[in-house]
């Protein structure tokens, strides 16, 4: 993954492996329906884990949860709740494989006919934790980015900061329960402005991608953050880019490399890779929530 040069991922203050119980499997949004070839990015998921018999680690904002599995693999998942609860959320995309198999960790974390325990660990990730100073918020994601962005969103309305959420995902007949948590946030006031890019939407006139919102809104941007505001960023690398050339023609020049150097910038992508090599696992019907309630890589981002 990359943190646009800032430090590598860091050890400090992990803690071992331990047995993690699953609490919760939700689907949140529809996948891709298309043929699968090599994979395709299937339902996403908001599950929730916690420790089995013992204190919840501690763990700040950005931080990332370190799956194994039981044959040596290992993924990493952002960490999209604040610290304080029992429990950790995590944005979970589900690769799909041919012959109804998918990946090791979206089976583990997502089927219903797998284990609810899992072994874990927290991973710190310094290079993505909480923005300094008190401005506004703008958080720009797409598809299971939104596991990135969600912490840095919840502890800015925490500590009541404005915040402008710009979110890119497929099409709205999938995605109602996603977005009802977004939209009941800015109905409460804790998200000042909500825009969605919605790649598969009906509307020709509709922005198709986050970077499109960005490029769209360039002087709101610019009066929204002013001179103190904080960006965080989470998603597919080729959005990530994106979204920074909207932005650094959106913003004041040299306003990119002075947030930088403030720690006032975060982002954080990764790259959408084939996973020919991932075990196959069955797979079975999602379960649904009563409210229709791994990630665009099985990195889980």
């Amino acid at each position: 993954m990359s943190a646009n040069g800032l430090a590598p991922l860091s050890q400090a203050h992990s803690e071992d492996l331990i047995p993690w119980v699953i609490e919760a499997r939700d689907e949140i949004a529809g996948g891709d329906q298309s043929p699968i070839a090599v994979s395709r990015p299937g339902p996403l998921f908001r599950v929730s884990v916690a420790p089995e018999g013992r204190a919840m680690p501690p763990y700040s904002v950005g931080d990332l949860l370190e799956w194994h599995g039981e044959t040596g693999e290992r993924r990493e998942f952002s960490i999209a709740s604040v610290p304080g609860g029992r429990a950790l959320d995590l944005i979970v995309r589900r690769v799909e494989l041919p012959v109804g198999g998918m990946g090791a960790a979206s089976w583990a974390l997502t089927a219903d006919n797998a284990p609810h325990r899992i072994n874990a660990r927290i991973r710190a990730y310094p290079n993505y934790h909480e923005a300094a100073g008190h401005g506004p918020l703008l958080a720009v994601a797409a598809g299971s980015g939104w596991g990135g962005v969600r912490a840095h969103i919840l502890r800015a309305m925490q500590q009541g900061r404005p915040v402008w959420l710009i979110y890119g995902e497929r099409g709205p007949s999938d995605d109602l329960s996603l977005f009802t948590e977004m939209r009941r946030w800015q109905a409460e006031g804790g998200i000042k402005r909500l825009d969605l890019a919605l790649s598969r939407s009906a509307d020709q006139q509709a922005p198709k991608y986050a970077q499109d919102v960005v490029a769209r809104n360039a002087a709101s941007i610019a009066d929204f953050l002013g001179e103190g505001g904080t960006i965080t960023i989470c998603g597919a690398t080729a959005m990530g880019d994106g979204v920074h050339g909207a932005l650094e023609a959106a913003l004041p020049a040299g306003w990119i490399e002075t947030a930088r150097a403030s720690e006032r910038w975060r982002s954080a992508t990764f790259l959408k890779a084939a996973r020919v090599s991932l075990p196959l696992r069955r797979r079975t019907r999602p379960r649904k929530t009563p409210t229709g309630e791994e990630q665009d890589t099985d990195r889980g981002f």
